[in-house]
């Protein structure tokens, strides 16, 4: 009997030890990415005397995600496993909009969506897409948004939307990774910034212009 639990034994061990080796072996870091770009130079525009809130964006389900999505071919969308963004889209680009509403100098305050200050405008709005676009030829970042200016003062409802409009830009990689599509992305986003902030200071001296 003792024959045969140590020969039990000397069977199993060297199975348990080549299991952890091959754990060990198959573990891999998992890599995350943010997106960095200065925030957009806005000349052109008088400081408008108006205080405006940024509400949380909503995110379309398929990208809502810390995963990097992509797509390879005609209706298919993939992640990668081991390379990751820093956090989900939605709170990413809060804070992207956010801190370029403020630098833009073009509004008396910008409040985002977790403070109880209050504010005559809001914005609202979606992100409709963040992914990868591969094709034949190369990789490009894609971001679309769609965004919503309420003036909450106007008692009318419908009169209370300022603006609803959606924005989508693609960029190319410089190269095959994922730090070439976070750069990309990075552009994207500098650019989708700018063009929101213009269109919502226009609309906002609009309705000055009219009151």
């Amino acid at each position: 009997m003792a024959r045969i639990f140590i020969v039990f034994v000397s069977l199993i061990i060297p199975l348990f030890l080549g299991g952890c080796l091959d754990l060990k072996q198959s573990h891999r870091k998992i890599e995350y990415y943010m997106m960095e770009y200065e925030s957009p130079y806005v000349t052109g525009m008088e400081p408008l005397p108006v205080a405006i809130k940024l509400e949380r964006f909503g995110i379309s389900e398929p990208y809502d995600t810390e995963r990097i999505i992509y797509r390879d071919k005609s209706y298919a969308r993939n992640a990668y496993v081991y390379h990751k963004w820093q956090s989900r889209p939605g709170p990413f680009l809060d804070h992207f909009l956010v801190r370029d509403f403020r630098c833009s100098g073009l509004f008396k305050a910008v409040f985002p969506y977790y403070t109880r200050f209050p504010a005559a405008y809001t914005l609202s709005g979606s992100v409709d897409e963040f992914l990868e676009w591969d094709n034949e030829n190369g990789r490009e970042a894609v971001l679309a948004l769609t965004v919503t200016l309420q003036d909450k003062k106007e008692a009318d409802v419908n009169k209370r939307v300022l603006l609803q409009k959606s924005f989508r830009v693609r960029k190319a990689c410089t190269d095959r990774n994922p730090q070439a599509l976070a750069k990309a992305m990075s552009l994207a986003m500098a650019e989708i910034s700018e063009m929101i902030i213009m269109e919502v200071a226009t609309a906002l001296k609009g309705r000055l212009d009219d009151s």
